[in-house]
């Protein structure tokens, strides 16, 4: 029976930025908030680690993983790139030329998980959410609009909500100072709905609860 739900995720600022990765924290928190509860329901104790850059990431959890015994432990990274559907998040990071050193060889395929392109795709899911943050100086039309998010190429996403949010008076889309509070704000529900990576995600862990 599983006692704890781990999940590592890629973010945070460079180097010990505490407070950038407690902000990360709290916003993961909230947008995983379904699973949070039924895990607690069932006195499953759910934990998140933010860990900084992808191979950082990548190394944390393996390493972690080779000493859990009655945890689940997920690793979540961006994966940056579009990843191809005869490729699973597993198979598509051990194909990666910067996580070679990362063993994944112990680890199985629902512990594998992906943000497609990257974390902020999920808030193209949720346009009410962003023009409730930015406020009336965000400009719509500077998104990039397409349905199955996760098509988006990483630039495009990142390019549209800097273009989006450049007039506003607080400055443009900024990953650490933003993407926490959107985190929080963002129906996870819509996301699921068109980016099946998220969906495969809630699932692994559902299954686990």
């Amino acid at each position: 029976m599983v006692k704890e739900i781990q999940i590592y995720i890629e973010g945070g600022a460079k180097g010990q930025d505490r407070a950038s990765s407690v902000e990360l924290r709290k916003g993961f928190s909230t947008f995983f908030g379904e699973l949070v509860e039924k895990a607690r329901e069932k006195n499953i104790r759910f934990k998140l680690i933010i860990c900084g850059s992808t191979e950082i990431t990548c190394k944390i959890f393996s390493q972690a993983n080779e000493k859990s015994s009655n945890e689940f432990l997920v690793l979540l990274v961006d994966s940056d790139l579009p990843v191809s559907e005869d490729e699973t998040p597993k198979s598509f990071l051990q194909n990666q030329e910067k996580l070679k050193k990362c063993d994944l060889r112990k680890v199985n395929e629902n512990q594998c998980h992906l943000m497609v392109q990257v974390m902020e795709s999920w808030f193209l899911a949720d346009i009410d959410a962003l023009k409730k943050h930015f406020g009336q100086d965000f400009k719509e039309n500077k998104l990039r609009k397409n349905k199955k998010v996760e098509e988006i190429a990483k630039d495009d996403v990142l390019n549209s909500l800097k273009e989006s949010t450049k007039d506003r008076k607080k400055g443009s889309y900024h990953k650490i100072q933003d993407g926490a509070k959107l985190l929080e704000i963002i129906n996870s529900n819509r996301v699921r709905e068109v980016a099946p990576n998220c969906e495969r995600l809630f699932q692994a862990i559902l299954e686990k609860i």
